[in-house]
């Protein structure tokens, strides 16, 4: 499963059903005081990307919707990156970065698949071991559903929670946390809303 991650500055009107697009207000800070590391283990710091826009999401099964915004978007602004996670029915199993690209290419998505935007170490989303990064972005943004599914794996559940491994993030030019999508918003869905960030 993937946590990913794409920058962006604001949206316009609801995109998707109730619910499943949640507005971020009264944001605490930028998420580019935030460092981390690539999936290779050299350092990786979000402010790099300043004045960028930017989508973080978790899933295994939104590689190839990711990609092809990749190409889509490519030589603009807009940012993704993925991050590796396996709390959601233990959907992620690898943490080198050979196992984990190996598997990308021969199982999830499979058919030689190559992700077209960067990979950061595996995380966890959720939990007593929150990734520092995901712990700002659940806590700045109410949560898409009242509900919390089955085959999660990690304790201390949080009404903050990433609730499956579908839900993506959104940010501005300016490192803001600006809107979270459930797991029913696929990649493509969004583009009219990068297409505005973009355009600011």
């Amino acid at each position: 499963m993937w946590s990913l991650w794409v920058t962006a500055a604001a949206l316009v009107g609801p995109v998707v059903g109730l619910g499943a697009r949640i507005e971020c207000d009264a944001v605490d800070g930028d998420v580019y005081s935030f460092s981390h590391r690539y999936l290779n283990g050299t350092d990786f710091s979000f402010d790099q990307y300043q004045g960028k826009v930017s989508l973080a999401g978790v899933s295994s099964c939104l590689q190839v919707g990711l990609n092809a915004l990749a190409e889509t978007y490519a030589g603009t602004d807009l940012v993704i990156l993925g991050f590796p996670c396996n709390q959601f029915n233990l959907q992620e199993p690898s943490s080198t970065e050979t196992e984990i690209l190996q598997g990308i290419k021969h199982v999830r998505p499979g058919g030689g698949f190559v992700p077209q935007f960067d990979l950061l170490e595996k995380v966890e989303v959720n939990g007593n071991n929150q990734n520092d990064i995901w712990k700002w972005m659940t806590t700045n943004c109410g949560f898409t559903q009242d509900r919390i599914e089955g085959g999660i794996e990690y304790d201390s559940l949080n009404v903050h929670d990433v609730r499956w491994n579908f839900e993506k993030f959104l940010f501005g030019r300016d490192g803001k946390l600006f809107v979270r999508y459930s797991h029913l918003q696929t990649p493509e869905g969004i583009s009219d809303d990068i297409d505005y960030l973009l355009a600011q």
